[in-house]
């Protein structure tokens, strides 16, 4: 069976995100880095348990949601600057 591309995109992702929020200074490390990861990760999660679901939609809306928190987080960042890529 292959493998959808969002888990494909989402692995992509974590692999992305993660070492850069270790990067970031420590007083943010476990605030706002710890928030990222958290919910970069529970977005994965939830999208592997809707694909094992009976009823796959509130898993869905639940991922969405964490989507859009993930969002918020990152534009966070970049507007403080947190990055050591240069945006």
């Amino acid at each position: 069976m292959k493998e959808s591309p969002i888990f494909v995109r989402t692995y992509d992702m974590l692999r992305w995100l993660i070492p850069l929020t270790v990067k970031f200074p420590r007083q943010q490390r476990f605030v706002l880095a710890e928030a990222v990861q958290r919910t970069v990760l529970r977005f994965h999660e939830r999208l592997i348990e809707a694909a094992r679901a009976a009823d796959p939609l509130p898993l869905l809306y639940e991922a969405d949601t964490d989507l859009t928190k993930l969002r918020f987080y990152l534009r966070l960042t970049t507007s403080t600057t947190m990055w050591g890529c240069g945006w």
